[in-house]
């Protein structure tokens, strides 16, 4: 995955597109530069699109998601930087559990990373 910088964050959801195939429209940076368009939902019986609650929760959750990502990596990145497991007595299978969700922090930043 080439190293481009994307669209500086926050991004927003400026409101509805407008457009009957588009449901949002997502812009980020100061100047309001569209990032994105959602999808609308198709009614099959009215042969409509429609926004959904779907389409509003799709929405949110790439703002929600994109805006959080630099954050939640920096921090997994930070956790797995001390090199070790945080120190305390537990037993077999709790040290089991720290163990995996180790892996899983390490599986969750190479995916961010597009690695």
């Amino acid at each position: 995955m080439e190293n481009n910088r994307h669209t500086p964050i926050p991004w927003y959801i400026e409101g509805e597109s407008g457009n009957p195939h588009e449901a949002y429209i997502i812009v980020g940076d100061k100047q309001g530069s569209t990032i994105a368009w959602t999808s609308n939902s198709f009614d099959d019986s009215s042969n409509e699109e429609y926004i959904s609650e779907e389409d509003t929760a799709n929405a949110q959750f790439i703002i929600r998601a994109c805006n959080s990502h630099d954050e939640l990596l920096e921090a997994l990145e930070n956790l797995i930087g001390s090199g070790r497991l945080p120190e305390c007595e537990v037993d077999e299978s709790a040290e089991q559990r720290f163990y995996e969700v180790w892996q899983q922090a390490e599986q969750a930043i190479a995916k961010a990373k597009g690695e």
